[in-house]
């Protein structure tokens, strides 16, 4: 098969995977935007604010680095595996310590146990960048499609289950886990590596050559998509925060099935062609037209559509 052959497939599965899972996460928050009350998604969306920034040196920008390198020898892999197990470790162990302080600064006591819950997605999701690299360097999306699906709705059937019986908060925290879970454990599943002990410090240098790159844009895309959620919890309140998260997130939702279909694909694919500066210019107009054709009138219906929606 193909390069080419392979991005269209990959393409086709990662539109399953990002409508499959917006279907499903789109259906989950509306019943539990009726089920619970605001405060708790801006509690839950002010302590992802935290995970989601120590999740930029979890991941250390080493799995597009695996995805990029054209050598790649399985040296990197165990390195980048043990380097993100590790480093998940360690920042769970932080954030589980200073979730007292953060709690403190805001006034909010109940915020304490959340940030403590919430901070296993770092270990958890560490152990599996590295077979979820893998997966999309080979254009395994069929894999991370059914990931995608059995994430979102394990943690959907979870969360609302919860709510359903009275758990309030935790319904927010039970499916944030349980998604993660759910995804690692697929990803193992789906990948056949398993990692050795081959780790060297020259493997490490070469991915954090291109890694450090992955986390500097990764900080910026942080700082610009979750400082208004920071600034709203800090200043106005969980409860303005809550209304917020709950509109965002369907902006995310739109975002993910219009334009995450085609980049998801495009990183490996460019990456293969790397050494042809012409094939990889016209794959880049393509994928930009591809992804304006879908992504402009959609957010422009929903822009005028917003005051039936809400």
């Amino acid at each position: 098969m193909s390069l080419r052959e392979k991005a269209v497939k990959g393409v086709a599965w990662s539109a399953v995977q990002n409508w499959g899972s917006s279907l499903i996460t789109t259906v989950v928050l509306l019943i539990l935007a009726n089920l619970l009350e605001v405060e708790t998604f801006g509690l839950v969306a002010f302590a992802s604010v935290f995970t989601a920034f120590l999740q930029i040196f979890q991941r250390q920008g080493f799995a597009q680095a695996l995805i990029q390198r054209a050598d790649l020898e399985p040296g990197h892999l165990s390195t980048t595996f043990w380097t993100s197990a590790v480093s998940g470790l360690l920042l769970t162990i932080g954030l589980v310590a200073a979730s007292g302080l953060v709690s403190q600064c805001v006034d909010k006591p109940e915020l304490t146990p959340v940030l403590q819950w919430l901070s296993l997605t770092l270990l958890i999701d560490a152990l599996g960048n590295t077979p979820q690299a893998i997966l999309r360097r080979n254009l395994a999306f069929k894999s991370l499609a059914m990931r995608s699906l059995v994430a979102s709705l394990a943690g959907g059937v979870v969360g609302v289950g919860m709510a359903l019986h009275g758990f309030g908060i935790w319904s927010l925290v039970g499916q944030r886990l349980t998604a993660s879970l759910a995804g690692t454990i697929t990803l193992w599943i789906a990948c056949d590596w398993r990692p050795g002990l081959a780790v060297s410090f020259r493997h490490f240098r070469d991915l954090f050559g291109f890694g450090v790159y992955a986390m500097g844009n990764e900080t910026v895309s942080f700082f610009n998509r979750q400082t208004p959620d920071l600034l709203i919890g800090t200043f106005l309140g969980m409860t303005a925060l809550g209304y917020y998260a709950v509109g965002y997130r369907f902006l995310l939702i739109m975002t993910q099935m219009f334009t995450q279909t085609v980049s998801a694909v495009a990183l490996p694919t460019f990456s293969r062609l790397q050494h042809d500066h012409a094939q990889m210019r016209q794959a880049l107009l393509t994928a930009t037209r591809m992804t304006s054709l879908a992504a402009f009138p959609a957010f422009m219906g929903m822009a005028v559509l917003a005051p039936e929606l809400v």
